[in-house]
């Protein structure tokens, strides 16, 4: 996983505007305990693996897989991590699978997170959503407001 890193810290180098907005950190998520400092984040944003450990599918370099499956972290722990790095009121964001929207709101719960907004994604008005925009408030209050889908092909 050492190219999407760098090219991540290539963006952020190439966009002064980021500048010491963003603290890219390399290393296993589940191991952030003296890295990052515990409720110290206002914003956390995460594009986890989708499919879930073992998923089928064609045969992926370990790179590909490891992005896409959860073979090496969970949903619950990337929500986990996502909650302890935030400070109280503080905002999770990230994309996922809308087949998996039970079990994601599942972890955010059970992480103290609280789903505060939702935004279905659609190729086109005739296909099924693909992908699921959804923020998160560390120990918010209940209420989910669900945004227009949105269409990337508006034909």
């Amino acid at each position: 996983l050492e190219e999407p890193f760098r090219l991540m810290e290539r963006t952020l180098g190439e966009n002064p505007a980021l500048a010491g907005r963003f603290f890219p950190v390399h290393r296993d998520l589940r191991q952030l305990e003296g890295i990052l400092p515990a409720g110290g984040m206002d914003y956390v944003v995460s594009n986890p693996p989708y499919f879930p450990p073992g998923s089928g599918g064609t045969p992926l370099d370990a790179a590909r897989r490891a992005a896409r499956a959860e073979d090496s972290c969970s949903l619950a722990d990337i929500c986990a991590a996502a909650s302890r790095l935030l400070r109280w009121g503080g905002r999770f964001a990230l994309v996922h699978r809308p087949e998996r929207l039970a079990e994601l709101f599942l972890a955010l719960s059970r992480s103290g997170l609280e789903p505060k907004r939702l935004q279905l994604i659609q190729h086109d008005a005739h296909t099924p959503p693909s992908a699921v925009l959804v923020e998160a408030v560390r120990q918010g209050r209940p209420g989910l407001e669900v945004l227009p889908t949105l269409l990337m092909n508006r034909r």
